[in-house]
């Protein structure tokens, strides 16, 4: 996450630069310095027999986690021992990073910031118990915050920098985002670790009366750090890895490379040797600290972790033995992959210190169709819910408010993936599952409940820049899904706020005058609704490119491509025809789709014959739900494809069909349906509607309401066990299995109505 993670230790840092009397004042840790024991650094065990164990290990992590790019380095107190680097990508596989390589580090400058906070304590150019208006007299009028409440995470000032903040575009300087913030007030809300260390950033620039780049060039030439950019000029640019981001819906976005740099602490671009490097140089902090020492007992080690702006990076040492391992990547959220590979190095460091052998590093493998028949479903215990799923070929599981990935190892199901690694489930029995010692039940599914009226219109994303803030609902209770992977529980305050518990945070929905939600207010900083008004929607549009003239024109003029070999002679049957309480919304036979004008002369729906044969079991099984099929498309004449393709425009083509290789549609192999509710005859709610062009389209998008997620993926998972294949951005398309056998059409509704005839 992106936040608080760093909070801890960079307190640990900066905590140790002041005397023990200083430290009982601050209520830190109340502890007197003499008191603690300081182990000075024992002998290491030599590196190299770990070295091909560690390169195969992270170029597996690099192919099988399907990370961009993956950097480690070994460190210990005198130099960075090793390092090397792979990168990946759909075409190539896992590859050998470039000698240059560079990442911006994000937060993790704030390491820096506190290093030279440290430093200036230390030369007695301020004292920690300071206010903060004496440096900053024109921005803080108060003396109450002092500047050791900028190292805590209750420091009090506004949770998210108005100006600049990680959700809007950046601050043209440390002084436009400092003074953006309001200081007439002290809030009770836990700050984000950016808003404390742009303060300290801009009082440094005060306080030495130089930019703050200036201050971190001055720290790399001290130092001898070659590779640690402040600017990036075109040259260091061009070997910049580009940030990326993936998301539980199933997208994975990359992030343009900034073309200016503004002089902010987060720009800091180096690579992982230099990084490495920078690290080295806080870790004596950690033995001449005493936080460090309460906090931390020698026997253990200490872990760092963040993640954000499409880059993550993972750090663990040995504050004994003062060596570590240090990992970055261009991919936010590859914390468990990284955390799999430091806990193998420490312990097989562990193991050459004892002098035993060392052992293969631990790869897991796809869960296999048995224990899939097994531990499919959901498994409780107390208020708890786990819900073991499969998504495209892979098995996730909901635990501690975050979606991970199970793969099999031996008789196990283990937590490995992207996000998280190590946790084990084991099957009792068929109806209990183990986990830490924890058992959990299986209980039969169900269909979740309606939301609370009140609930409905607060639901939906906010904000103008991803990641985007979603509210969702999940197990009869609203949580705030921040930054794409973290799901937090909402306690109601009032008809319009809501807390963040665990971090002090009040939510307040504004409103308009008819009572619609307009945005999201954290401390000062606005989020604003999206797509307001595509929940209340009967259907989704877009405004042609073309006059429709022109487009039927352009449409009925052109031909298929041709295709090369052999195919099955087509036998499109209708549906209604075959399946018992089928429903039509044939929404391209009418102006309600998302054109606006209709295609089709007929409403019918047709598909090849053992399409509507796998179809007609669909249907069987969904009717012990209560449930019937909402028809909306089916076989589509291919003229109708290049009359789509036509009239959008650009920026809407990929979410279509290109017609120069035709669709699934076309061969009268895929199908567009949802479902209707057989008592009262009405559709039942899904996250998106039909044809949507959005985030919320997709298969596995984890907003909206539990009955529409649970709508959504029943209808997925009885369609996938029958032939029929999802794809990952439209939750209502599926493909039957054998479309390749099947060519391309051009028949009207009217000629194979007449052929049927």
């Amino acid at each position: 996450m992106k936040f608080i993670q760093a909070i801890l230790f960079i307190s640990l840092i900066v905590g140790g630069c002041g005397t023990s009397e200083e430290v009982q004042k601050d209520n830190v840790v109340n502890v007197q310095a003499s008191e603690i024991k300081i182990h000075k650094p024992i002998a290491l065990p030599d590196f190299s027999a770990l070295i091909d164990s560690l390169k195969a290990a992270v170029r597996y992590e690099c192919q099988t986690q399907q990370l961009p790019s993956l950097s480690v380095a070994l460190l210990d107190r005198e130099k960075v021992a090793w390092h090397t680097g792979f990168t990946w990508s759909k075409d190539k596989g896992s590859e050998a990073l470039p000698q240059q390589a560079y990442y911006q580090m994000g937060e993790q400058a704030y390491l820096l910031t506190a290093h030279l906070l440290h430093e200036a304590v230390k030369a007695g150019k301020l004292s920690m118990n300071d206010p903060v208006n004496l440096y900053l007299p024109e921005v803080v009028p108060t003396t109450s915050l002092k500047i050791r409440h900028l190292i805590q995470p209750d420091s009090g000032i506004a949770i998210l920098l108005p100006e600049g903040n990680r959700y809007s575009s950046p601050p043209n300087s440390l002084e436009t985002a400092v003074k953006s913030l309001d200081f007439s007030g002290k809030v009770s809300e836990t700050s984000w670790q950016e808003t404390d260390f742009f303060v300290l950033g801009y009082l440094l620039e005060k306080l030495y009366r130089k930019k703050y780049t200036a201050l971190l060039v001055e720290f790399a030439h001290k130092h001898n750090i070659a590779n640690l950019f402040t600017e990036v000029s075109d040259s260091i640019r061009k070997h910049v890895l580009p940030g990326s981001f993936w998301t539980y819906e199933g997208r994975n976005v990359s992030l343009p490379v900034p073309e200016a740099t503004l002089g902010l602490p987060h720009e800091l671009c180096t690579d992982v040797q230099s990084w490495a490097r920078c690290l080295q140089i806080l870790l004596p902090a950690f033995s001449e600290n005493p936080f460090w020492q309460v906090m931390f007992p020698v026997s253990d080690t200490s872990i760092w972790q963040s993640s954000g702006s499409g880059y993550t990076s993972f750090y663990r040492f040995h504050p004994v033995q003062q060596w570590g391992i240090v990992l970055l990547s261009s991919l936010e959220g590859s914390e468990g992959a990284m955390a799999k590979v430091a806990d193998y190095v420490f312990t097989q460091m562990q193991r050459l210190e004892a002098g035993q052998a060392m052992t293969a590093y631990p790869r897991s493998l796809p869960v296999n169709r048995e224990k899939i028949r097994l531990v499919q479903g959901r498994f409780q215990q107390g208020a708890e819910v786990l819900s073991l799923e499969r998504f495209y070929r892979k098995w996730f599981v909901w635990k501690n408010n975050r979606r991970v990935e199970l793969r099999q190892s031996g008789d196990s199901l283990i937590v490995d993936g992207r996000l998280a690694f190590g946790e084990r489930f084991f099957l009792l029995n068929k109806d209990t599952l183990q986990s830490n010692g924890e058992s959990w039940i299986r209980v039969p599914p169900r269909r979740p409940e309606k939301v609370p009226g009140e609930w409905k219109h607060l639901i939906g994303e906010y904000g103008t820049k991803q990641p985007y803030w979603r509210i969702l609902e999940k197990n009869g209770q609203l949580y705030a899904l921040i930054d794409h992977f973290h799901l937090f529980p909402l306690q109601k305050l009032n008809e319009d706020a809501f807390l963040i518990k665990e971090h002090d945070w009040t939510l307040s929905f504004t409103k308009n005058s008819k009572g619609g939600v307009e945005a999201i207010r954290l401390g000062e900083v606005v989020l604003s609704k999206r797509n307001k008004g595509l929940q209340e929607a009967k259907y989704f549009k877009i405004a042609l490119s073309k006059p429709l003239s022109e487009i039927r024109e352009i449409a009925f003029n052109a031909l298929p491509p041709e295709e090369a070999g052999s195919f099955r002679e087509p036998e499109l049957v209708e549906l209604s025809k075959v399946i018992p309480n089928v429903k039509y919304d044939i929404r391209y036979s009418k102006s309600n789709n998302f054109m606006g004008v209709p295609f089709y002369t007929l409403e019918r729906a047709f598909l090849q014959r053992p399409a509507v044969q796998a179809l007609a079991k669909v249907a069987k099984v969904l009717e012990r739900q209560g449930l019937g099929l909402l028809i909306h498309d089916a076989y589509r004449p291919w003229y109708v494809t290049k009359m789509f393709w036509e009239g959008a425009a650009p920026v809407h083509r990929r979410y279509l069909a290109n017609p120069a290789k035709g669709s699934r549609h076309n061969r009268g192999c895929a199908v567009d349906l949802s479902l209707y509710d057989l008592k009262s005859g009405k559709p039942v709610e899904m996250v998106s509607g039909y044809d949507e062009f959005s985030i919320r389209a997709y298969a596995l998008y984890p907003g909206g309401t539990e009955q529409q997620r649970w709508h959504r993926d029943l209808l997925r998972q009885v369609m996938t066990a029958y032939g029929f294949v999802s794809i990952k951005n439209e939750w209502w398309h599926f493909d039957y299995y054998q479309w390749k056998k099947y060519p391309i059409l051009n028949l009207r509704f009217e000629e194979l109505e007449k052929n049927a005839g």
